[in-house]
């Protein structure tokens, strides 16, 4: 976490579920297993979409982002995460798209980092967890939006 660092959220989080505003995932404050603790910050359907600018060139080796899966909540792991550079902001190079191979039909509350660790140096960085879509067939829930929660980045 650096105060310098500049955030944009592409997407809109829930306003229900903040995580504290927009520099949530840059603050240093990490969520518990229960995602009603208030550090968690929610998409209810949506890609979680952010870009990073360090405000100057940076040398980057693993970057990670934290996120929960709580099914019984209708919480899921992001199906895939992108990992994008640029050099203007604009133009974007993807560094890697890492998986998510934690099983979807796992019940209880559960938190993992989904990391890409590559020696990088870049002043832009784009992370996008890709947001399950609708709710499995044989959940309760079946055929609603997923919900994608995420409560911080870690730059190493």
């Amino acid at each position: 976490m650096n105060s310098s660092w500049k955030i944009e959220n592409l997407t809109t989080y829930d306003n229900q579920y903040s995580g504290g505003g927009e520099r949530a995932l840059i603050d240093g404050i990490q969520g518990s297993s229960d995602f009603r603790t208030g550090a968690w910050q929610g998409y209810l359907g949506k890609d979680l979409d952010v870009v990073i600018d360090f405000r100057k060139k940076k040398e980057i080796h693993k970057i990670s982002v934290s996120v929960l899966q709580d099914i019984k909540s209708w919480i899921w792991y992001p199906s895939e995460v992108h990992f994008m550079v640029s050099k203007n902001g604009k133009d974007w190079f993807t560094a890697q798209i890492v998986k998510n191979e934690f099983p979807v039909n796992e019940y209880g509350a559960f938190s993992q980092k989904i990391s890409l660790k590559k020696d990088i140096t870049t002043q832009y960085l784009r992370i996008i967890c890709k947001n399950p879509g609708s709710i499995p067939a044989w959940h309760p829930g079946a055929g609603n939006k997923c919900w994608l929660f995420a409560d911080e980045v870690f730059i190493e």
